[in-house]
């Protein structure tokens, strides 16, 4: 009995040594990252510099951007841009685009492959040219110059793939700081149109559903499905971060798990196959929503539904809405000469990397794809800065 209790004490023991060294090491990162953004802060950024390699260094995994730059490699073959990036972050978090660009590009000097400074870099530039006051030369300048970054804007799937897997140990931590309701918002809107459908067809969506959850995540929308009316016999979960889906498959809800962008990920589902398609928070992620639209279409069966959310792009215009549906004239100043190319695309980058689309303009997409709306909403789909976040909640039905 004596030596199993000094076993159970030795091994106590060293379960609070290594609680103790976690410990430690979590305050001395926190002060290492409070030491670089000050200094930072300050003008000093060669000093800040050392202290983002010190940090890296003490805990590969402090924060989304610290935790890409460790899991991209970038830290082991470009340690100074792989700091500087996280100057760039630091500068893009506080709204100084303009240092945030410069540290961009130097990253992308020593690291050219690296998309995530490729990415932001760009958006950067093309919100500075929709949104600054600038003038037409200059404008037209830092269009070549986010041009020459990369020939799309859509960012790549490297881009997204690394973005998350940074993300996806802090993702719902991280959501419910930002009060993020777009799974909620997505799951109320569906509830209305099952309740709405049931008083005209009481055999509507009453059989069990092959639901796909595009862009799933950690499994948000799978524990809000579980939470409504809804019968369903497959519920599949694509994404495109591996590290996402490692932390849904925890999640009993799902039945089958896909790790792919959306068009590729549909190619293997059949088509008219799927009763309900979900993409909560996805779209912000696309900039041209056609081929999201074409092959959610092809998998659908014949009144199966469509239910997404956008970012509105109405709330971070310059100008008032003004509707782009088809035939109608666009309302314009010349004060902001894009104002009518924004609202002609119907979607445009933000300066955080998203995409923010027009209510009108998925609308018309609806109905070129052969869909009829059957629900829209719009509310704050996060909060972010202080400030609330609006969206559009669409819910379509395949003809």
């Amino acid at each position: 009995v004596a030596q199993i209790m000094r076993s159970i004490m030795f091994l106590s023991l060293i379960v609070l040594m290594v609680q103790t060294s976690f410990v430690d090491r979590a305050f001395h990162a926190k002060a290492v990252y409070e030491n670089a953004v000050a200094y930072q802060n300050h003008g000093e950024v060669d000093q800040a510099i050392q202290q983002y390699i010190t940090l890296v260094k003490q805990d590969p995994s402090f924060n989304p951007h610290v935790r890409a730059v460790h899991q991209s490699f970038l830290f082991l073959q470009h340690q100074w841009a792989a700091a500087a990036y996280l100057v760039a972050a630091t500068f893009h978090v506080n709204g100084d685009l303009r240092n945030a660009a410069k540290y961009y590009k130097q990253v992308l000097e020593d690291a050219p492959d690296f998309a995530l400074a490729a990415h932001m870099l760009q958006s950067v530039l093309l919100w500075q040219v929709d949104h600054d006051a600038q003038d037409s030369r200059h404008q037209e300048g830092t269009r070549k110059e986010a041009k020459s970054v990369g020939d799309d804007v859509e960012p790549s799937n490297e881009y997204v793939k690394m973005a998350f897997d940074a993300y996806a140990k802090f993702y719902e931590h991280s959501m419910k700081l930002l009060a993020y309701r777009a799974h909620e918002m997505l799951v109320s809107a569906l509830v209305a149109v099952h309740e709405s459908r049931k008083e005209h067809d009481s055999s509507a969506m009453h059989s069990a559903l092959n639901v796909v959850d595009v862009g799933c995540g950690t499994g948000l929308m799978a524990d809000a499905l579980e939470k409504i009316d809804l019968k369903y016999k497959n519920l599949t979960c694509i994404d495109i971060s591996p590290e996402m889906l490692k932390r849904a498959r925890s999640k009993a809800a799902y039945t089958e798990f896909i790790e792919g962008d959306w068009e590729s990920s549909l190619e293997r589902i059949q088509h008219n196959s799927v009763d309900l398609l979900v993409a909560a928070d996805v779209m912000p992620y696309l900039s041209r929503l056609e081929h999201a639209m074409q092959s959610s279409n092809q998998v659908l069966v014949q009144g199966g539904m469509f239910a997404f959310t956008v970012e509105a792009l109405e709330a971070h215009l310059p100008l008032p809405y003004a509707s782009s549906s088809e035939g109608e004239d666009v309302e314009s100043d010349v004060s902001d000469p894009l104002d009518k190319e924004i609202h002609t695309r119907g979607w445009a980058i933000l300066s955080n990397g998203r995409f923010a689309h027009e209510r009108a303009y998925v609308d018309r997409l609806a109905r070129k794809f052969n869909f009829v709306v059957e629900a829209v909403g719009d509310g704050p789909i996060r909060w972010q800065r202080g400030k609330q976040v609006d969206g559009h909640v669409f819910v379509l039905r395949k003809m």
